[in-house]
């Protein structure tokens, strides 16, 4: 399994503000927009190239601990990342256990 950022998004950053560590991520499909936190937009730079496997993804989330592992799961329900399975969408696992197999 692998895990992608949501088919169709089109991420643009707004510039970084020096009062904030956060920045807006517009949708340029949707004109979705939120304010994320450095971890999550590296999580999301990270993963914008191409799909990469599940176990790795949640390997970076565990090493930034319990902050991390929330932090993807929020991404997912957010609509910005999505696991991907055989060429089709599925649910993100909910722990990295569920990557095994």
């Amino acid at each position: 399994m692998l895990i992608r950022l949501l088919p169709g998004r089109q991420l643009r950053w707004s510039p970084a503000w020096d009062c904030s560590p956060h920045q807006v991520a517009f949708d340029a499909t949707s004109g979705d927009y939120w304010v994320l936190g450095a971890e999550a937009r590296a999580l999301l730079e990270w993963l914008a190239p191409e799909p990469l496997p599940a176990a790795a993804v949640w390997q970076r989330a565990l090493a930034a601990g319990e902050e991390g592992q929330s932090l993807l799961t929020s991404l997912a329900q957010a609509g910005l990342v999505t696991g991907w399975d055989g060429g089709r969408q599925v649910p993100l696992p909910t722990a990295a256990a569920d990557t095994a197999g």
